[in-house]
């Protein structure tokens, strides 16, 4: 049986992000007064240094994976000012990753659902079950507790 990694899709997006050099991971500072900013003040750099990058913010209240854009950076409070506005207001130590304006995370995910797509038959243990096989006129089965993935159903007539 081949062995299946076991990774998040915000672990995998961030290994393409590392691996491309375009993704900085970090935690917000301290709460936010509004939903429309981030501070955190690990971030360096002059004003404007982070304006038009893309940010994946990902509270602990469950507003994970929304995607928005930095519109201003303002260096002495170590404030990204974002456009559109979080769902909610970013609390301390929530997450969020800051992308190069032209890698949008956005696409990042979609390649990921790609390969999934296009990988999935390809790297699934197939097991066939005959449990499942009947005299043609029973028309409803219930489904077995062990099945992972249902990929085909055979009918036969005659």
């Amino acid at each position: 049986m081949p062995i299946v990694q076991g990774r998040t899709r915000a672990q995998i997006r961030q290994s393409i992000g590392y691996n491309l050099g375009a993704v900085y991971v970090s935690a917000s500072s301290s709460g936010s007064t509004d939903s429309a900013t981030i501070i955190d003040n690990t971030l360096v750099g002059a004003d404007d240094n982070y304006n038009g990058k893309w940010v994946v913010f990902n509270d602990a209240d469950g507003t994970t994976g929304q995607v928005t854009r930095v519109s201003d950076y303002t260096s002495s409070s170590t404030t990204l000012a974002l456009s559109p506005s979080l769902a909610a207001n970013a609390a301390q130590n929530d997450t969020y990753e800051l992308w190069d304006s032209e890698y949008n995370p956005a696409a990042i995910n979609e390649f990921i659902n790609q390969a999934i797509i296009d990988s999935s038959d390809r790297i699934f243990d197939p097991v066939e079950s005959l449990a499942l096989h009947t005299d043609g006129y029973q028309l409803r089965h219930d489904i077995p507790s062990g099945l992972s993935m249902l990929k085909q159903i055979y009918y036969r007539k005659s």
